[in-house]
C-alpha cells in the first residue's frame, strides 16, 4: 500500500522538477528576447526604418527556442523622450510583434505628447535630449506535464499552472537623433509592425 502511494508522489516530484527547469529556460529566454530588442534598437545610429525593425523582431525571437511565440507572445518595443514642454514623457513611436492580447504598461503611441500623464518610464527618467528605447516581453507560458486549471490543485503543485511571464528591458539610444522611425523601404501598411 505504502508503494502505491509513493509512486505517484515520486512521479509528481521528478516532473515538477523537469517543469522547474523548463520554466527557468523559459524566464532566461524572454529576458534575452526583451534586453537583445532594446539594446539592438538602441545601436541604430541617426534613423530606423521600419524594415529594421522587422529584422530586428525576427532576430531577437532566433535567440529562443519558442515554436509558438507567435500566437503566445508579444514584444512591444517604444521609443520614448521628454514631451515638448518637458513635464513628462511622450512615446514617439511604438511598434509590436506576436499576437498575445497585451498592451503597453508604460502607455500607447503618442501618449504624452501634450501633457504629463507619463510621470516616469517603470521608475526611470528620461532627461532631456535623451531618447530611451524600451521592450516589454509577454509570454503565455504553459506547463510541459498535466496544466493545472483546478483551483485545490493549483495551490498544491503551482508549478504546473499556465502564466504569464513579462521581462521588460531598457537601453539609451547611441545617437541622440534617433527619435523618429522612417520607411524609406516603402513597406505596406500590412508589413508595417504596427501595435493594434
Amino acid at each position: 500500500m505504502e508503494f502505491a502511494l509513493a509512486l505517484p508522489l515520486l512521479m509528481v516530484t521528478l516532473l515538477g522538477g523537469l517543469e522547474l527547469v523548463h520554466l527557468a529556460l523559459t524566464h532566461q529566454q524572454l529576458s534575452r528576447i526583451a534586453t537583445s530588442t532594446a539594446d539592438l534598437a538602441a545601436r541604430y545610429r541617426s534613423s530606423i526604418d521600419e524594415a529594421n525593425i522587422n529584422a530586428l523582431f525576427m532576430g531577437s525571437q532566433m535567440s529562443a527556442s519558442f515554436d509558438d511565440f507567435d500566437t503566445n507572445g508579444r514584444i512591444v518595443l517604444s521609443s520614448i523622450t521628454r514631451n515638448s514642454d518637458d513635464d513628462g514623457h511622450w512615446i514617439r513611436w511604438q511598434r509590436c510583434e506576436g499576437q498575445l492580447a497585451r498592451a503597453s504598461e508604460i502607455g500607447d503611441q503618442g501618449e504624452g505628447k501634450d501633457d504629463a500623464s507619463i510621470d516616469d518610464v517603470n521608475g526611470m527618467m528620461v532627461t532631456d535630449p535623451n531618447n530611451i528605447l524600451v521592450a516589454e516581453v509577454t509570454y503565455r507560458y504553459t506547463p510541459w506535464f498535466f496544466p493545472v486549471s483546478n483551483s485545490i490543485l493549483k495551490s498544491i503543485a503551482p508549478i504546473f499552472v499556465e502564466r504569464d511571464i513579462t521581462y521588460t528591458s531598457a537601453f539609451i539610444a547611441r545617437e541622440l537623433t534617433l527619435k523618429n522611425i522612417t520607411n524609406t523601404t516603402g513597406l505596406s501598411a500590412g508589413d508595417i509592425k504596427a501595435c493594434a
